[in-house]
């Protein structure tokens, strides 16, 4: 591991009249990909041209900003600070600039990034897809998991676009709308040897189950609701994702509790899997779509909603969790 230079907290004057503004976008882009190779890509030019940059900005500040660790620029305690204001400074002015066009899906190039979990990810994004393929064939969707404590910040810093899950704490400092209200059921093998119809709460109790708990949602709340209700279950495993259940749960007698609309896809697209509705009754939530109050009439932001709304809107997924 190569020692990053220590840099002072405060930042040092810069001369604003010979200072490059694509410096900014060049900082930010190494920033955020972690490479020369990689920002280079992203913003059109050459890694010498990085490399250069890099090198002026360097001069001017007085400080290395990025240090090579194996495959990965690793930022200064300057760079860090220098990116957190361009970063709001490049927001801002991007979002400025696009307020004042228009958006066009059909040749647009754009990248969209939307935070979302696993469980977002597998009923979401088939019919978003398939609706871009139709109305904007060279837009790019970037889906990433973000901790949930780190998106308003990511939003704010348009480092991410929209966001899609439940989120409850956001609700108060986010722009939303509901997608559709969804609910907990319980999934199980379909030749479990004890529970042949619905699952009562003895059976509930009894039964071993596998607990989903992951930085990027709050399915974990599922413990605290039903531990109000006296409700304690006998956990066989822990797991972050949702994606193996389906290979656990069809191999095993274990049950898990898991969103209506996740378990409707893995009992549609897995053999041996069904849902039942759980013995204890826990109470329904939202899914809904979030994003930051400045990008509210940004005309590719406006685009973006509009698209999400109706694409979950015309699936069968929606169409479904809306019953």
């Amino acid at each position: 591991m190569v020692p990053v230079k220590q840099s002072s907290s405060v930042l040092p004057k810069i001369d604003a009249t010979s200072f490059d503004l694509n410096l900014v976008r060049l900082v930010v882009a190494v920033f955020e990909t972690g490479s020369v190779s990689r920002a280079a890509a992203r913003l059109g030019i050459t890694q010498p041209s990085i490399s250069y940059g890099l090198g002026r900005l360097r001069r001017a500040v007085g400080d290395p900003l990025f240090v090579r660790s194996a495959s990965v620029m690793t930022p200064t305690p300057m760079a860090e600070q220098l990116y957190r204001q361009f970063r709001e400074a490049l927001t801002a002015v991007e979002s400025a600039i696009e307020a004042t066009g228009s958006f066009d899906s059909r040749t647009s190039r754009r990248t969209f990034r939307i935070a979302m979990s696993d469980v977002g990810a597998i009923c979401l994004v088939p019919p978003l897809l398939e609706h871009l393929r139709l109305t904007a064939p060279e837009v790019t969707l970037e889906v990433v998991q973000v901790p949930v404590k780190d998106l308003m910040d990511e939003m704010a810093r348009g480092k991410l676009d929209v966001a899609v899950g439940n989120l409850p704490v956001l609700h108060a400092s986010a722009r939303s709308e509901v997608l559709f209200p969804e609910r907990y059921v319980c999934l199980l093998s379909s030749s479990h040897p004890r529970i042949k119809g619905a699952l009562s709460s003895e059976q509930f109790l009894e039964e071993r189950h596998v607990v989903v708990a992951s930085p990027f949602s709050i399915h974990q709340n599922v413990e605290e609701a039903l531990a109000e209700r006296g409700v304690r279950r006998k956990a066989a495993v822990r797991i972050p994702h949702f994606t193996i259940l389906p290979a656990i749960i069809a191999r095993s007698e274990l049950l898990v509790t898991l969103p209506s609309a996740l378990g409707e896809i893995f009992q549609a697209g897995f053999a041996g899997l069904r849902c039942v509705d759980l013995p204890v009754p826990l109470p329904r939530f939202e899914i809904r779509l979030l994003w930051h109050a400045r990008q509210q009439s940004n005309p590719a932001h406006v685009w973006l909603r509009s698209v999400i709304m109706k694409a979950l809107s015309k699936s069968e997924l929606g169409a479904r969790a809306s019953q």
